[in-house]
């Protein structure tokens, strides 16, 4: 054997191994190949009645569960941005909130409707607030507040980044417009017995313990030109759970967040005196602003709406699996029978509507071959007579032929009569053009090219 040829051999071998280690093909995968075993059951129509009949089962008495723990929920709703503004004021509510000379004091009765059992959640409710916009969820600095040696990156925090040089802290936007109203609860029953509210452990544990640092504390916040909400104490900010809550931003445009606990019980009948401190602006873009209290259930506040989306799945599903036992029983039929297909059903008339369908095709393809080659012909012919009778006309057709004998009777051009020989010329060349064509009638098959050479 050569050397130089096994040497080579060797080589070629080398670079197809090569090639193929180098290669895009992916590694093989019984999962990437989806060959792993797969149950794929038929959807008889035992099967489908027993599955609509287990979610039906399953569906409505969770509903039901569901919906009579939302109703057992106390919750009361009172809207206060309206009725704390002085009588004399309503028509300019933005200059009696901006101004500080006015008392914003305002005491509201509330009157509780049942029982309410502690711990009872006391909510600020605000609507037409876009917490979401893009700029203002932006506005924030996450290193900042997690930790003091990053008290300088407020490069996200635009425009209330920094005063006078100096950072601000916390800076952005959601921090400067802290929500700064104000409640004090007081029993009218009980020679105005005070409630104490307890705004301890109103915020995540995640977030106090690991997204605002021990170490972090409040600096050169609402120092600035404007004023936005509320102001922080010198507290680190792991304590100011107001904050806290504030920080996470709502996703839509009407939202609650808790401002704090009542864990005394409520009697029924109990009439309560609020005195709000009504401190923050909504007049400004139309927002509203109301004082929740509520309890709360094993399923959470009061929501009606996951106990009727049960039932309401949960009833269609059970509809839908009597339906088709009725349907199963009154007529059923055999699983995959071929005879039920309409074109097993009704194969002569089948048959008939598809060689008609194909006829009808077939002849307006050649009606449509048939009047574009006329409408091609005639329009050349009108063009080469057109630019026939121009010609003539520049050229003075006093100097042709058939015009310079007069004593014979043929067709003469003149310059005075020549739109009147274009429109007899044209007249002409069209019918013609049309009697080269042999007439037929339309729509007959027997022009088709399988009548016409049925071998």
């Amino acid at each position: 054997m050569n050397p130089s040829s096994s040497t080579t051999g060797g080589a070629g071998s080398d670079d197809n191994t090569s090639i193929r280690r180098n290669s895009n093909r992916p590694k093989y995968s019984r999962f990437t190949q989806q060959e792993l075993p797969a149950c794929k059951p038929i959807l008889t129509p035992k099967w489908v009645i027993s599955v609509f009949l287990l979610v039906g089962i399953v569906f409505i008495p969770i509903g039901v569960v569901s919906l009579l723990a939302s109703r057992d929920v106390v919750e009361i709703v009172d809207r206060y941005d309206s009725e704390c503004v002085p009588s004399n004021m309503t028509n300019d509510k933005i200059r009696f909130i901006t101004n500080d000379s006015f008392d914003k004091t305002c005491i509201r009765t509330l009157t509780v409707p049942k029982k309410m059992k502690q711990p009872i959640y006391i909510y600020y409710q605000l609507e037409n607030y876009y917490q979401n916009h893009r700029r203002y969820v932006k506005s924030r600095s996450d290193q900042q507040l997690k930790s003091a040696s990053r008290r300088d990156d407020t490069g996200t925090c635009d425009p209330e980044d920094r005063v006078n040089g100096l950072p601000i802290v916390p800076c952005g936007l959601i921090a400067w417009s802290l929500f700064n109203d104000t409640y004090n609860f007081s029993i009218v029953n009980n020679i105005n017995k005070r409630l104490d509210v307890n705004k301890n452990g109103i915020a995540w544990k995640s977030d106090r313990d690991h997204k605002f640092g021990k170490d972090v504390f409040p600096s050169n916040f609402q120092n600035g030109t404007l004023i936005g909400g509320g102001k922080l104490t010198n507290e680190s900010l792991d304590k100011q759970e107001n904050l806290i809550v504030w920080m996470r931003t709502a996703a839509l445009p009407t939202f609650r967040k808790l401002y704090g606990k009542i864990e005394v019980d409520l009697e029924a009948g109990e009439r309560l005196n609020v005195t709000v401190l009504n401190n923050y602006n909504t007049y400004s873009f139309d927002g509203k602003k109301k004082l929740v209290l509520s309890t709360t259930s094993w399923i959470g506040g009061k929501n009606d709406f996951l106990g009727i989306a049960y039932l309401t799945v949960g009833g269609l599903c059970f509809f839908l699996a009597m339906a088709f036992t009725i349907v199963y029983l009154v007529k059923p039929r055999q699983l995959g029978d071929p005879t039920y297909l309409s074109w097993n059903r009704n194969p002569g008339v089948l048959m008939e509507r598809r060689n008609l369908c194909f006829l009808q095709l077939a002849g307006l393809v050649e009606r449509t071959i048939f009047f574009g080659i006329a409408y091609l012909t005639v329009g050349r012919l009108c063009f080469f007579l057109a630019m026939a009778f121009i010609t003539v006309y520049l050229v003075k057709p006093t100097y042709l032929s058939w015009n310079q004998k007069q004593g014979k009777k043929k067709l003469v051009l003149s310059t005075t009569s020549w739109t009147d020989d274009v429109a007899y010329l044209t007249v002409g060349g069209l019918c013609f053009s049309l009697a080269m064509f042999k007439p037929r009638q339309l729509g007959d098959p027997t022009y088709l090219s399988w009548n016409r050479n049925p071998r």
